[in-house]
């Protein structure tokens, strides 16, 4: 059993961050962002999100993809905020360990090809009073990769 929280990181503007408490609690947000100088993933903020939910034992960040038909602009702008995320793990001195959608998705959804919609009927079912009150797909994919996070630190996968 884990001895502190896992994280789970949607990385996206869209994204999220899920972390899966010891004793089963949960605690989730949307990435935070800025719009200074120009719209990114709020560092600063995200540092203090986390650093509230500590001692967290290993954070689980979803694997840069780039989208068909993103322009070079839009990838180096989504690389900027991967930059930030594991920058601000990395200061906080907590361990990452990169996965890809595929892979937390088959091991929590069953299915690698799963959808948002999955992710967020996945996080109704199993928390439903809490998740309902202020749900979002992209903090609903960073719990399922929480869960995944949680399903490795158990040897279930």
């Amino acid at each position: 059993m884990n001895r502190a929280s896992i994280i789970g990181i949607d990385p996206g503007l869209n994204g999220g961050i899920g972390i899966i408490f010891p004793d089963g609690r949960i605690n989730f947000s949307m990435m935070p962002i800025t719009n200074h100088p120009t719209k990114m993933v709020d560092g600063l903020q995200l540092k203090l999100f986390l650093s509230r939910n500590f001692p967290v034992e290993i954070a689980f960040v979803e694997k840069l993809w780039g989208t068909p038909g993103w322009d070079s602009k839009s990838l180096f702008n989504y690389g900027t905020n991967y930059g930030v995320i594991l920058g601000v793990l990395r200061a906080l001195e907590v361990p990452i360990e990169v996965v890809a959608p595929k892979t937390w998705k088959k091991a929590v959804l069953g299915s690698p090809d799963a959808s948002k919609d999955d992710s967020m009927s996945y996080c109704e079912q199993r928390w439903k009073r809490f998740f309902q009150l202020q749900s979002h797909d992209g903090m609903a994919d960073a719990i399922c990769i929480a869960v995944y996070g949680e399903m490795v630190d158990k040897g279930e996968i």
